[in-house]
């Protein structure tokens, strides 16, 4: 999923009518799902410590979404659904 994906299916969600100040969660682990808060985001760069020839910029920017606490265990039907969205 790229940034502009990800814009993509937030406004798509705020145009169905789910309000701006929703909670963003994290859903891990397929076949042991868990249900996460998001810690914050990063870019690949700013781990770099500007050293240009880190492997994570092999490829070009990456912008990682870091996953927070555990809440509980998540819901399996949401990795279909996900599937299927993109």
């Amino acid at each position: 999923m790229t940034i502009s994906e990800l814009q993509s299916c937030l406004a798509d969600a705020v145009a169905m009518g789910m309000d701006g100040d929703c909670e963003v969660r994290l859903q891990t682990q397929s076949n042991y799902p868990l249900e996460n808060h998001v810690r914050g985001v990063v870019l690949a760069s700013e781990l770099a410590d500007g050293d240009d020839s880190s492997p994570l910029l092999d490829d070009g920017d990456v912008f990682y979404i870091v996953e927070g606490s555990q809440i509980g265990y998540g819901h399996e039907s949401a990795f279909e659904m996900a599937v299927t969205q993109l």
